[in-house]
């Protein structure tokens, strides 16, 4: 992230985000909080058969991964806390950057998702054109199309946990999924069916990882979310073999007043790590960014 050289040239700074692919999440039952609160639910399960009944309710990846994938960056609000280091702090031997609020983005785009929506509405056999219509459909497109960003925003989502959380979401989504699960009981043939369908899980596939178990709740998480096909221009396979899919965001950190790194708690070395630390970022003009040690007692 910050790489150091010998001589006046430095390599330039790494300082940007990741996003990797939603695959490599441990937890099997990311993406999947609301089909299962939808399934079986006196008021939402017609609407989940209607328009989910052929997902995999406990693994999310396996009805993304064939055509898009969800890739995430995730951070918490909370910092130098025991319970953190020990779960993502390499167990207190790690650091921990700190970014103020305001070196993110305030304002969400069209998703690349909307992209994804876009070419279904084109194809001329099974999709929605041969459904709406040529004239419809390349309307809907032009408009839609117009905004499409190609690029990965620094935009934090916070995750909720809760049932009324989770419910609350469906409720919102409710009306818009009903018109269209109306509109698809007009359609007969069951491929029309499927892209419409395949068109709602392009549009929603972000939100779904916005949304975890209840266990994880004291991590009070944010995300950065981002959907993309295998051909999306920016992905990168990392350094390991084999290589992880990920994007990048742009250059921001340590950008901000307020930057900060914390060096954990069971740290060799702490003084020598600190003035490493410092010098690096001196010479990548990062100077503003203070370097702190952890106050947590970790043994």
């Amino acid at each position: 992230m910050l790489p150091a050289k010998q001589g006046e040239r430095f390599p330039p700074p790494n300082h940007h985000f990741r996003l990797y692919n939603a695959e490599y999440l441990n937890d099997p039952h990311e993406g999947c909080r609301i089909f299962q609160h939808m399934k079986g639910h006196r008021i939402y399960d017609e609407l989940y058969r209607m328009l989910f009944n052929k997902l995999d309710t406990e693994s999310a990846v396996t009805f993304l991964h064939e055509d898009l994938a969800v890739y995430i960056s995730s951070c918490t609000l909370r910092s130098d806390r025991l319970d953190l280091w020990r779960a993502y702090g390499n167990n207190g031997d790690g650091m921990c950057i700190i970014t103020p609020l305001s070196a993110f983005e305030d304002n969400r785009g069209p998703s690349y998702a909307l992209g994804e929506y876009l070419k279904e509405l084109r194809k001329p056999e099974g999709g929605m054109l041969e459904e709406m219509g040529k004239e419809k459909a390349e309307e809907a497109a032009r408009g839609a199309g117009r905004q499409l960003s190609q690029t990965v925003p620094r935009l934090l989502y916070r995750v909720k946990y809760t049932k009324a959380e989770v419910n609350a979401a469906i409720q919102d989504l409710r009306k818009p999924l009903q018109e269209i699960a109306n509109f698809m009981q007009k359609v007969r043939k069951e491929p029309k069916r499927n892209a419409i369908r395949k068109c709602v899980i392009f549009l929603m596939s972000d939100i779904f990882y916005l949304y975890k178990n209840e266990e994880y709740r004291n991590e009070e998480e944010v995300r950065l979310v981002f959907v993309a096909t295998i051909d999306h221009p920016m992905l990168e396979l990392d350094e390991q073999n084999p290589g992880r899919l990920f994007l990048r965001t742009d250059g921001f950190l340590f950008d901000q007043p307020g930057s900060r790194i914390i060096i954990g708690p069971r740290v060799k070395e702490k003084r020598a790590v600190d003035l490493n630390l410092k010098y690096r970022l001196n010479r990548h003009g990062f100077k503003d960014t203070r370097v702190m040690q952890s106050k947590v007692a970790y043994r």
